[in-house]
């Protein structure tokens, strides 16, 4: 029969079994249970962020909708090129004082 451990009564080999299925348990515990807990509380971390952004993005749509519109304004008040060809006689004497008065108006 096992030896009995001085005046407890249990057997000798039943605690080195508890001893041993304590350990292992440990090593459970401190090579699957945490590193799964810390990954996921960076997975829930990672999902709120992408939540709030998500959220952020839904309110802020029609700012930027608006932005576009207002974006799309600006581009047509933009003057057109006039049709290419010879300039008449006429208008070409009075090029020299309508560039002067133009950079007059703009300091140069």
């Amino acid at each position: 029969m096992d030896k009995l451990k001085a005046g407890i009564g249990i057997p000798q080999k039943s605690i080195i079994y508890i001893g041993m299925c304590l350990i292992g348990l440990a090593i459970f515990l401190l090579g699957a249970i945490l590193p799964m807990s810390r990954t996921m509380t960076e997975l829930d971390a990672r999902t709120a962020a992408t939540q709030y952004r998500f959220e952020e993005q839904k309110t802020l749509a029609p700012f930027h909708q608006t932005l576009k519109a207002g974006q799309d304004e600006k581009a047509s008040a933009i003057l057109p090129m006039p049709p290419k060809g010879k300039l008449p006689q006429a208008k070409i004497n009075t090029l020299p004082f309508i560039l002067g008065n133009a950079a007059k108006m703009s300091g140069m």
